[in-house]
Parts: C-alpha cells; sequence; structure tokens
C-alpha cells in the first residue's frame, strides 16, 4: 500500500486531474449550459444565479463513462476566455499550462473576479487595481463596511467604489463561492462513482467467467482490462501489484481465446507450455487477487474520500471557506490528504444558503443603491438616524451578512437559516428605506434634521442604551456593541 510523502503526492495528482474533469461534469451534470445575456450561464432559478460559462468539450487526456476531457482545453481555456470577453478590465488572465497549473489558475481567476480597494472607504480613495486583485482583500474591505455604520456602507457604495462596482464584487464574491462548491461536490461524486465502477466491474467480470464454463469469450476479458484501466486512471496506486500480475495473463489468454474463435478446435498452449485449462485456472486466481486488492484500494479511497469531502464541517472554519481572514485557502490547490469534508453540511451550505446569503448581499446594495438616490448622503456626512422598523431589519440584514464573511460553516449555516426565514422582508425593507431617506432629506432640507444625525447606530424605539448593548438586546442593537459602532 502506498504510505507516506508517496501517497500524498499521488493523492495530491489525482485530486487534481478529477476536479478537473469534475468540474465540467457537474456542470454538465446540473444542466447548466445555455448561454444567457451577455455570455454569462444561467439556471433560470429565482435570485438571478449565474454560473461560470460551461466547456465545449470533450478531447482528450482524462477519459470517463467513455467521454475523453481535456480540462486544460475544454474547461479553463473557455472559461478563461468568457471571463476576458466580459470582464474586460481583467487583462491578466492566467494561462492553464496542463494539471499542475489548473487549479491554481483557479484561484487566481476567482481573485480577479474581484475588485480590491482600501478598506478606509471614507478617504475616497478606491485603488481600484484589477491586475493585482486579492479576494482577501476585497472580503476584508466588505467586512470592514459591515462592522462600521451604515453609512460607510452608503459612503462606499457612492463615494468610492460606486453602486456598480459594489453590485460586482458581491455578484464575484457569489460566483467564486460557487466554483468552489461545484469543483468539491464533482470530486466527492466523482471518488465515489469511481469506487463503485471499479468494484461493479470487477463482479461482473468474475461472473461472466464463471457462468460461460469455460466458452471462448472475449468479453470477460475486455472487462478485465477495463478493471486495470479503471484502476490505473481513477484509484492510487495501490493495486499496482496485481494490475502488474493480471495483465500478462488477460494478454495471454486473449491471445488463446482470439485463436480459439479463429477456428482452430484445439486449446492453443500458451507461452510457457501452459494448457487452456491451466491458463483459465491462472486467470481465476488472478481475478481473485485483483479483486482483493481493489478492496483494499477501495478502503484507501473510501479513506480519501472521507477527507476530501468535509470541509464544511462544524468545529470550525473549512480549509475551503472563504474567510474573512484567511481568504481561499491555499489547501484548495495543495488537496492535502488531512482535508475532511462533510458532504451534507457542504450541500447545505455550498447549494442552498451561500448563494442566498450573497444574493442578499448583493440585494442590499440595490436597495441602497435605490434609496441613496436624492438623499442626504450626497453630502457626505450624514447618518439614517432612527429609522424604526426599516433600520431595525436593515440592521438584521448587516448582521447576517458580517455571519458570512467572518464566520466558521456552522455559523453560515444559522445565517442561511436566518435569511430562509427573513427573506421576504427585503422587499419591504427597500420601500420602507426609500420612504425613510426621503423625509430625512426633506428635514435636511428644510434645516430641521431630527433623530440621530451622528455617525453611532441610534437606539432602537422603546429600548434604553443600557439595554440596548445587553445580551438580550435586538440583534440589531447587539450589532454596534458587537462590532465597534
Amino acid at each position: 500500500m502506498v504510505t507516506g510523502d508517496d501517497y500524498e503526492n499521488r493523492l495530491a495528482e489525482y485530486v487534481r486531474k478529477i476536479a478537473e474533469a469534475a468540474i465540467r461534469w457537474q456542470l454538465d451534470d446540473w444542466g447548466f449550459g445555455q448561454e444567457a445575456s451577455g455570455g454569462r450561464v444561467g439556471n433560470g432559478e429565482p435570485g438571478g444565479v449565474v454560473w461560470p460559462p460551461i466547456a465545449d468539450g470533450p478531447t482528450a487526456d482524462i477519459t470517463y463513462e467513455g467521454e475523453t476531457i481535456n480540462p486544460g482545453r475544454d474547461v479553463y481555456q473557455p472559461w478563461f476566455r468568457s471571463i476576458e470577453r466580459h470582464f474586460a478590465c481583467f487583462k491578466e488572465i492566467p494561462d492553464p499550462k496542463g494539471f499542475d497549473a489548473g487549479v491554481a489558475a483557479i484561484e487566481k481567476a476567482l481573485t480577479m473576479f474581484t475588485l480590491h480597494g482600501q478598506t478606509d472607504v471614507r478617504n475616497g480613495e478606491s485603488g481600484f487595481t484589477p491586475s493585482d486583485g486579492s479576494l482577501t482583500g476585497n472580503i476584508q474591505v466588505v467586512a470592514d463596511a459591515l462592522a462600521g455604520q451604515t453609512s460607510d456602507m452608503v459612503l462606499m457604495y457612492t463615494k468610492t467604489y460606486g453602486p456598480m462596482k459594489m453590485t460586482i464584487l458581491f455578484e464575484n464574491l457569489r460566483q467564486a463561492v460557487l466554483v468552489a462548491n461545484c469543483a468539491l461536490l464533482a470530486e466527492q461524486k466523482m471518488w465515489h462513482r469511481a469506487r463503485e465502477d471499479v468494484i461493479a466491474l470487477a463482479r461482473d467480470a468474475e461472473t461472466s467467467f464463471n457462468a460461460r464454463g469455460g466458452e471462448s469469450k472475449i468479453s470477460p476479458w475486455n472487462c478485465i482490462l477495463a478493471v486495470a484501466e479503471a484502476v490505473k486512471e481513477l484509484l492510487p496506486k495501490a493495486a499496482n501489484d496485481a494490475l502488474n500480475k493480471a495483465l500478462p495473463i488477460v494478454k495471454t489468454a486473449t491471445d488463446l481465446l482470439t485463436a480459439n474463435e479463429g477456428g482452430n478446435p484445439d486449446p492453443v498452449p500458451a507461452l510457457d507450455g501452459s494448457s487452456h485449462l491451466e491458463v483459465e485456472d491462472s486467470l481465476v486466481a488472478a481475478i481473485g487477487d485483483l479483486k482483493e486488492r481493489i478492496h483494499v484500494a477501495e478502503d484507501l479511497v473510501h479513506d480519501m474520500s472521507r477527507q476530501m469531502v468535509q470541509a464544511m464541517r462544524t468545529e470550525g472554519p473549512s480549509p475551503f471557506h472563504i474567510h474573512g481572514s484567511v481568504g481561499l485557502s491555499k489547501k484548495f490547490t495543495d488537496a492535502a490528504a488531512e482535508i475532511r469534508i462533510d458532504v451534507d453540511v457542504l450541500r447545505r451550505v455550498g447549494t442552498a444558503y451561500v448563494p442566498d446569503v450573497v444574493w442578499v448581499a448583493a440585494k442590499a446594495v440595490d436597495i441602497m443603491m435605490d434609496a441613496a438616490g436624492d438623499g442626504p448622503w450626497e453630502r457626505g456626512d450624514w447618518s439614517v438616524g432612527d429609522g424604526g422598523r426599516a433600520r431595525g431589519a436593515f440592521n438584521d440584514l448587516l448582521e447576517v451578512i458580517y455571519t458570512f464573511v467572518n464566520s466558521s460553516g456552522a455559523e453560515m449555516v444559522e445565517a442561511g437559516s436566518i435569511l430562509a426565514e427573513h427573506a421576504g422582508a427585503i422587499g419591504d425593507v427597500d420601500q420602507q428605506i426609500g420612504e425613510h431617506l426621503d423625509e430625512t432629506a426633506q428635514e435636511v432640507d428644510e434645516g430641521t434634521p431630527s433623530g440621530d444625525v451622528s455617525p453611532q447606530l441610534a437606539p432602537q424605539p422603546g429600548v434604553s442604551a443600557d439595554q440596548q448593548y445587553s445580551d438580550d438586546a435586538p440583534i440589531h442593537g447587539r450589532l454596534a456593541s458587537r462590532l465597534g459602532g
């Protein structure tokens, strides 16, 4: 059995190959392949979720279920060309150079999806430099703004990045999450499917051989060869000894049976002088040995599968989690053997909650864009003030977004649950914020502003200052206390 550094090196090699084929496979399986407006691919779900472009393949290099794929040419290069086409400001999209560079190129491309700027948005200097964009830096910009007062967010939208750039930032963070999630789910699916296929082929080969009663049929030997190829291509090299033993015997038997089918009624002796029946006995033994070693390899792959499909574990931040403090982990490219992913949590977070969270963040941008129209934000130094239900609901939303960019996997799941429960309030928040800003703008124009116009979050109606900053305070009141507002 392969162990130690050799094990990890080979694991990394197969993870890279499988991940590159898996991204295309998973997208195909999910049915994303129709060109939407602007050249993006959409699945028509509510919220306008967009996806990376589908590759055109297949060509060569990876064969699975009869389909041969060259990941660099058929998956990544079309994707990068689409990025270049539809994000014209990104001029330095990496060119993948085979398996070794593929996943690293994905990580770099994800950072190119985002905008990069100063965290102190009140300086009015965005420092927008797409070519050296940092995914971590962009998430931190958002987190810093959410950790301040609401006026910080509005200033970030209107004075530095601008509404359109902020919308793109949130949209592309969602793209990054979806790409990473797609690859992870596909890796898990591909590992399990490969293991099942190999075991099924081995059993079919043995069953077919036994059912023949020694008749001269070439199909079981082809099946055995298919098992060997599947093991060689899709599993670690733990079964190599069995393959090395089985393949020469299979070739000898194939030659033997081909000669018999050609019209020779008598058993043709093998090269070593063995009779036809002796060769068949050797094949039965070889199949048994191969099957046993495949079971060993199955256990190995099962262990690797469990390690590879537990990245959203609940006891702490995931190695694959796009986290406010660490960004996209290098483990995404290293694919180290110790990576563990909980498939169920990953599926819940990746396919349900995370897109919703980021969609709501993008919706928040739209809300602020609409609400800021002719309001006091253009003067640059006014706070929303009290705002009643609208202010409380919007702060609830900020709390959820803050959880998304600064939390562990378990907290992300909880944040998604909150959104699922309160998603219907977004339209009301839009209207309420717009109405409140119109009122505030009129008061400011008349020179008689009411409510709190300081840079602090205003107390909620009926909530004392002491209660507002206690552990029992409403969630929007705790936001200022926890985040230094």
